[in-house]
């Protein structure tokens, strides 16, 4: 206790600095805290369990972008091997306030079930024969509910951002994700694409035709005789597993996390120079102090400790300031970015920790240079140029 008085007194001989070398490291900290929240919301898992046994249909050269003929999905389902399809399409639609995004998954709600059994397994059998004869149903992610205060047979208004349409819609069900899936539906919702189809003024198309095989010895045969047959048009089109699907989704997160840590390091490296001057000075100003300390019988090896231990303070405490504004911006806000799949940005507790352990590094090696010097002040030099 005594050094932990003697280091904050001897913090507060110069507020303004301490405040403003605070102020940078918990600037960078909050920095740190907020690219690593995105990095960890785009570090998503693809499927897990037996997701070979679907197969995804798109275009060949666009994906997704561009849509395929509804055409296809009488076609698709002749093919062996396959036991049932069903379209999906996406759409982001916006609940009250326009920061509101999220995922709307437009499915055919028979098909649906048949092709994705046990996606469709986790919302109540009641709940689900609701959405299979509502038009305008609706399954809603858990996350959504709460986040809403909704609840099952609420009347809702959807806004579509891509065609500028409203949909009034029915929640039918829930869908509780577990920790074993990685398909984030407690941020997406179900609407029947029918209904969203009629809405719109260019209706017929498909962004995704997923279809469902009999054994996981089908998937080579069918991925040939697909892309075989629609190799001369009117729309040629690419074959994939859903594990894969999931990763093409997926992938173009690599290069913004590469960018990410790139921009923390260099963060966290500028904070570290800030720092280690700052301390620098302040220890060149504290000459005179710190060689009465020695003559009055502080040893060297204390003298290192206690600079260690200010360097140590000031950036744990700017750390905590840091990270808690992050977790104010993030956590209590709630920001999510949906691009195909559903970035949530929360900071987790990892995140948190790994923050406040490098604000600790942070200053252990911003005073070690300065804390070294400084133990080593001649006493005698200096005291007799007082």
């Amino acid at each position: 206790m005594k050094w932990i008085l003697l280091i904050v007194k001897n913090l507060l001989r110069n507020k303004k600095r301490t405040l403003l070398t605070m102020g940078s490291v918990a600037l960078a900290l909050f920095i740190f805290t907020l690219l690593q929240t995105v990095v960890s919301a785009l570090a998503m898992d693809v499927a897990l369990g037996t997701g070979e046994t679907k197969l995804g249909v798109i275009e060949r050269y666009s994906g997704p972008r561009h849509q395929l003929p509804e055409g296809y999905w009488g076609q698709l389902q002749q093919f062996d091997g396959v036991t049932s399809v069903t379209p999906t399409n996406f759409a982001i639609v916006t609940v009250g306030m326009e920061s509101n995004y999220f995922v709307a998954i437009l499915v055919d709600p028979v098909t649906y079930q048949q092709v994705f059994e046990s996606s469709a397994s986790k919302i109540a059998i009641e709940q689900y024969e609701d959405f299979l004869k509502r038009r305008n149903g609706v399954i809603v992610g858990e996350k959504i509910m709460n986040q809403f205060k909704w609840k099952v047979g609420d009347a809702i208004q959807l806004s579509s951002i891509q065609h500028n349409i409203d949909l009034s819609l029915i929640i039918s069900g829930v869908y509780k994700d577990t920790r074993e899936s990685s398909e984030q539906m407690e941020t997406r919702m179900l609407i029947n694409w029918r209904y969203y189809d009629n809405l719109i003024g260019d209706p017929g198309k498909v962004s995704v035709f997923w279809l469902r095989l009999d054994k996981p010895a089908s998937v080579l045969p069918v991925i040939q005789s697909v892309t075989n047959y629609y190799r001369m048009g009117p729309v040629d089109v690419s074959v994939e597993t859903e594990s894969s699907m999931l990763s093409r989704l997926t992938s173009y997160t690599a290069t913004i996390q590469l960018i990410i840590q790139a921009v923390s390091s260099v963060v966290l490296f500028s904070m570290l120079l800030v720092t280690v001057n700052t301390i620098s000075l302040s220890m060149r100003e504290r000459r005179k102090e710190i060689a009465l300390m020695k003559a009055i019988g502080y040893k060297p090896g204390h003298i290192l400790s206690l600079v260690i231990g200010e360097a140590i303070f000031i950036s744990l405490v700017a750390g905590v300031i840091g990270i808690f504004f992050a977790y104010m911006l993030f956590n209590l806000r709630g920001f999510s970015l949906p691009l195909g799949l559903t970035h949530e940005f929360v900071v987790q507790q990892t995140v948190a920790i790994t923050g406040l352990g490098i604000s600790v590094v942070l200053g252990i090696l911003s005073g070690i240079v300065p804390a070294f010097n400084a133990s080593r002040v001649n006493v005698i030099n200096i005291l007799h140029s007082l």
